[in-house]
């Protein structure tokens, strides 16, 4: 089975990442862990930006949580990883890992809904695009887990966008990035829960 992902596009406005920029020291100082990340800085920032605008559409979520039924090393991830196991069963998270391996790495954001919705989102910035691991990654989580999947691209306001799809081969457990399409097309908020078949 295949599924089509069109990328959500958000805009964000200058202020805003100044603001960011000038909490982020103060944010790793609050941290009880080093703010170290895999994530370069300019993602950090798209992932904060992304996570507080679903939230304010009613999602709650994390940056850092855990999909292994093993509890994370990050102490950041504990109360990411509590939420997933209250959206997710033991068996279902022991078949993620199964069919993951070890190496696995989690999309950006981990989000969900009190009635039950869970969505997970690989984030992108700049010139960053989704790796063809990641498809994999999202590809098996929405096939194993049933979770809804996507990929947000977090612009400055500006010039026109336009959005890009991906194609996830839940059987075969991978995903490629489709050619752009000439016509114009839109995404928001919204459209990404509408994408996901919902």
């Amino acid at each position: 089975m295949k599924e089509i992902v069109l990328e959500v596009v958000l805009e964000y406005r200058p202020e805003e990442l100044r603001k960011w920029r000038g909490g982020r020291r103060v944010r790793a100082a609050e941290s009880r862990t080093p703010a170290t990340s895999a994530h370069p800085p300019a993602c950090q920032f798209a992932e904060h930006f992304t996570l507080s605008l679903y939230r304010k559409a009613g999602w709650s979520g994390h940056r850092f949580y855990g999909l292994d039924e093993q509890a994370p090393r990050d102490a950041r991830a504990a109360a990411g990883h509590i939420d997933v196991r209250r959206c997710f069963s033991a068996v279902q998270l022991q078949a993620l890992a199964r069919e993951r391996g070890a190496s696995a790495a989690d999309p950006g954001l981990f989000l969900f809904r009190s009635s039950g919705d869970a969505l997970f989102l690989e984030v992108t910035k700049g010139r960053e695009r989704v790796p063809p691991e990641r498809l994999q990654g999202l590809a098996q989580i929405r096939r194993v887990l049933g979770a809804d999947v996507g990929v947000v691209y977090v612009k400055p306001h500006g010039p026109w966008y336009e959005p890009r799809q991906w194609e996830l081969d839940l059987a075969a457990g991978s995903g490629r990035l489709l050619p752009r399409e000439r016509e114009s097309s839109s995404a928001s908020l919204a459209g990404l829960w509408n994408v996901a078949g919902q």
